[in-house]
């Protein structure tokens, strides 16, 4: 399932993952001002974040 999404990731454009992080960054705030340890709500946290470390990989690749 990661390598999928790393690959989609990796396929798009450096200004689509920009936009991308933000996006899911913002979406991460407004998780945590839900309440942080609430059943769904915390399994929404954990993807967001996984999320983001997926597009931050893929970025620092990018840079080398």
């Amino acid at each position: 399932m990661g390598s999928r999404k790393l690959e989609e990731i990796r396929k798009m454009k450096p200004e689509d993952r920009a936009k991308r992080l933000k996006e899911l960054r913002e979406g991460l705030t407004q998780a945590r001002a839900k309440g942080g340890r609430s059943g769904e709500n915390f399994k929404a946290i954990r993807d967001l974040k996984r999320e983001i470390a997926r597009l931050l990989t893929v970025m620092n690749e990018a840079e080398f």
